[in-house]
Order: C-alpha cells, then sequence, then structure tokens
C-alpha cells in the first residue's frame, strides 16, 4: 500500500525522468552471462562427477570378478603366469621321477609327503588371502616360494628313495 501513495504522490516527477537504458541492458546481459556460466560450470561437474563414479565402479567390479574368480597366480599377471607354469613343469617333472622309482617306503618318506600336503595348505590360505586383499607382491613371493620349497622336498623323497634302493642293493649283494 505505501509503494502504490509513493507512485500517486510522485506520479508527474516520476514521468519526467528518464532511466540509463545503457546500465539496465548492461545488467540483464550480465546476468545472462553469470548464469550460463554457472550452468557450464554446473555441466562440467556434473559430468567429471559421472565419469569418476563410472571409473571407481569400474574399478570396484574389476578388483570384485578377480577376487571371486583368483584360482592361481596366473590369473594377476602374464609374468607371474609364466613363472607359475615353469615351477608346475618342474614339481610334475620331479613327481614323475620320484614315482617311478621302485622301493619301499620309508618312514622319512611320510614326513617329506606331510611337508608337501601343508605346503598345499599354504598355497591355498595364501591365494585365498589373495581374494580377500587383492594385490599383495609379497604375499606373490610367498606362494611362488611355496612351489620352490615343493622342488625340495621332492628333491628330498627322491634322495631318500635312491638312498633305500642302495641299501637295499648292498644287502642283496651281502646276502648272496
Amino acid at each position: 500500500m505505501e509503494m502504490e501513495d509513493y507512485l500517486k504522490r510522485n506520479k508527474a516527477y516520476l514521468d519526467t525522468q528518464q532511466g540509463d537504458y545503457g546500465s539496465v541492458w548492461n545488467q540483464i546481459l550480465q546476468k545472462k552471462q553469470r548464469a550460463a556460466k554457472r550452468r557450464r560450470l554446473y555441466i562440467q561437474w556434473a559430468a567429471a562427477s559421472v565419469i569418476l563414479f563410472f571409473a571407481i565402479g569400474m574399478l570396484v567390479r574389476h578388483e570384485w570378478v578377480m577376487q571371486q574368480q583368483l584360482t592361481s597366480l596366473s590369473q594377476i599377471n602374464k609374468e607371474l603366469a609364466r613363472r607359475e607354469l615353469q615351477y608346475q613343469k618342474q614339481v610334475s617333472q620331479k613327481w614323475e621321477q620320484y614315482t617311478l622309482i621302485q622301493s619301499p617306503t620309508s618312514p622319512m618318506e611320510a614326513l617329506l609327503i606331510d611337508e608337501l600336503k601343508r605346503l598345499d595348505t599354504l598355497y591355498q590360505k595364501g591365494l585365498g588371502d589373495l581374494k580377500e586383499a587383492g594385490f599383495n607382491e609379497r604375499a606373490v613371493v610367498i606362494l611362488l616360494d611355496t612351489y620352490e620349497k615343493r622342488l625340495r622336498i621332492i628333491e628330498q623323497l627322491i634322495y631318500e628313495k635312491q638312498k633305500q634302493v642302495n641299501y637295499e642293493s648292498k644287502t642283496k649283494k651281502i646276502d648272496i
């Protein structure tokens, strides 16, 4: 109500005044430019957020899939696959060499085979840890070390069998 009274009282004076159209239009243009800048900035932030969420989602999904499917070191990278395959071949060759030697079992063989079973358990636990915690270089080194220990144990088994065979052949010669 006060505004209406003011306009009625000062109508004659206000009608003679001329506004500064240049500054009015400048302010209107500045408002439009600020709105456009704000809109552009909002779109850039939204696009950056979408890209960031997409990248994080892909990373999480990849890690989740890797953890679900990790059954050997070869699934981590090609170098580990090559080394693991090399160790597996060596272990299978040594094991075949061990099984080809014909002799009765000795008590030492039972202990060494128990050690092999423990190493298998340790390897499986290590793979489980890699599934849970993700890639860890130290854990990978430990898993590769289990292959080296398997080789040493199998070589010890071969040595024990050969020792048993040598002992039997000596006792047969003495008995004859």
